[in-house]
């Protein structure tokens, strides 16, 4: 059956690894580092999809100049697909869009920067920084896939309207927008970013930092807490037998190996068999085999040797036995002293 620490562990373990990544960790690093490419990423993000914003900002206020220097009347006319006047209420269902549009925008700006601040993978970062992109661009599907063809046709055959800009007026819009766009950068650094690199460091160290070479476990009937040293790295040789059958078993296949079986694992043909030959004890398991493995499988002489039934049933026992002393590769009781 499952084991749901294991669920827990591999969370957590996939947590880590998105922390290490986004702010350019090393395993054992429990302090920020100059360089980190998550918090860069994610910057440059930010800055992307505010000037997409900005652009469509800049849109909104442009056809509301436009809408505007257009002459009103009573009622709106074309002439030579060009606008000659504008009623107005027409002008008010424009400008009533254009607010609609640049509201939407500014809480599309500040939720799509929150999204992207809030994003610790990065994988997931590239992925939303493209999605943010194609929402600005949803009315321009809409239209296309909406709008009658006659209607776009007429639209596609109306002249440009010309808007003028001053010197000043342009270099002045330059640096509005500038400053603008450093602002939002800026706050979006220093009230969202840095302290989620924070929250990053302290996950990391109250899930890394300290003794950890120890496991315990709870006596239901004493009502103590019972404890046991462990080694300081399972990365040093100390697998544990389950470790090492899974990894040998892990290298064979089906289509690379048809013939092979595993030499470490006694797969059970159904799940009543698997309980009962987890729980089984050590009695029980010495009465399913009454003989010696090695005089009569192993040993050349032995009445038993070569067949290829119980083969399987002997290496699995033998690698076992010398995994359990630490004597891995052993083929023999002899080997194992």
């Amino acid at each position: 059956m499952g084991d749901e620490a294991l669920i827990l562990s591999t969370t957590q373990a996939t947590l880590i690894d998105h922390i290490n990544s986004f702010l350019g960790l090393d395993k054992w690093q429990l302090h920020g580092v100059g360089f980190q490419p998550g918090i860069l990423l994610c910057m440059l993000c930010i800055v992307l999809w505010t000037l997409c914003v900005y652009k469509e900002f800049r849109l909104i206020f442009t056809q509301g100049e436009i809408a505007l220097s257009v002459p009103r009347a009573s009622r709106t006319t074309i002439y030579r697909n060009r606008f000659r006047s504008l009623s107005r209420g027409r002008l008010f269902m424009l400008l009533t869009i254009h607010l609609a549009r640049a509201g939407i925008a500014s809480i599309l700006l500040v939720a799509g920067i929150l999204w992207l601040a809030r994003t610790t993978s990065i994988q997931d970062l590239m992925l939303n920084a493209v999605a943010l992109n194609a929402i600005l661009d949803v009315d321009e599907f809409l239209f296309v896939g909406m709008t009658p063809a006659k209607i776009q046709e007429a639209l596609r055959k109306l002249k440009p309207m010309r808007v003028d800009y001053s010197h000043t007026r342009s270099q002045f819009e330059s640096v509005v927008h500038f400053g603008a766009l450093v602002v939002v950068v800026l706050l979006s650094y220093f009230l969202l970013l840095v302290p989620l690199q924070q929250d990053m460091l302290s996950v990391k160290r109250e899930m890394c930092y300290g003794n950890q070479t120890f496991v315990v476990s709870h006596n239901t009937d004493t009502q103590r807490t019972i404890g046991l040293v462990t080694v300081l790295s399972r990365d040093i040789g100390n697998d544990s037998i389950s470790e090492i059958a899974v990894r040998a078993h892990k290298a064979t296949s089906p289509e690379t190996t048809p013939d092979a079986f595993s030499t470490y694992i006694s797969f059970a043909p159904d799940i009543d068999a698997f309980q009962e030959r987890r729980s089984r004890t050590m009695r029980e398991e010495a009465s399913a085999y009454p003989f010696c493995v090695e005089a009569r499988l192993l040993n050349t002489s032995g009445d038993l040797y070569g067949d290829a039934s119980l083969l399987p049933l002997a290496t699995q026992l033998v690698n076992t036995a010398a995994a359990t002393v630490g004597r891995d590769g052993a083929t023999t009781c002899q080997e194992m002293k």
